[in-house]
Parts: C-alpha cells; sequence; structure tokens
C-alpha cells in the first residue's frame, strides 16, 4: 500500500470570514475529501466523503460542496447548520462542571 498523497483542491470563506481548505487524500480504496480551516489548529476540520473512486466524481463532490457554501455561508458539514440549536456538545463547548 503507498502512502497517502494530499492536495488541495479549493479554498473558500464562510459568511463569517473564516478562511477554509478543501483537501483531498489519495489512498488504496479512492479518495478522501476533507473540509479543513485555512489556518491549522484554528478551527474544525471535517471528513466530507470518503472513498470516493475517481477524480471525475471527486471533482462533482467539490462542487456540490462550494455550492452549498455559496449558498449558506457556512461550512456545510457543520451540525450548526442543520441544527441552530443544537446542545453545546455539537458546538464543542466542555462542561463547566
Amino acid at each position: 500500500m503507498s502512502p497517502l498523497t494530499s492536495v488541495q483542491v479549493a479554498a473558500y470563506t464562510t459568511a463569517a470570514g473564516e478562511d477554509r481548505i478543501l483537501q483531498a487524500l489519495r489512498g488504496s480504496r479512492g479518495y478522501r475529501l476533507n473540509d479543513l480551516p485555512a489556518a491549522a489548529g484554528e478551527g474544525q476540520a471535517y471528513l466530507v466523503e470518503a472513498d470516493i473512486p475517481d477524480v471525475e466524481e471527486l471533482r462533482a463532490v467539490v462542487m456540490d460542496y462550494l455550492a452549498q457554501t455559496e449558498l449558506s455561508g457556512l461550512v456545510p458539514m457543520d451540525l450548526r447548520r442543520i441544527y441552530p440549536d443544537a446542545p453545546g456538545w455539537v458546538r464543542g463547548e466542555r462542561d463547566a462542571a
């Protein structure tokens, strides 16, 4: 098995001004697409999709994902987009106790 090869395939900025990148990793089972903060350690990382079989499908997933960011202004994988009144654990908050 060969090591994973990664490449930045796109970048976008949320409505809140957060710069993000989409990173594709190629492995033995196809491509894996991640949504990462542009500045390492500055935000949440998300797995967008795994086991994408070929470049054409990867391109389609990226284009759809970017279209979702354009429409909402938010990170599509962020549960707060779907559940705005989500409990604190969804937002990464820790219990004060």
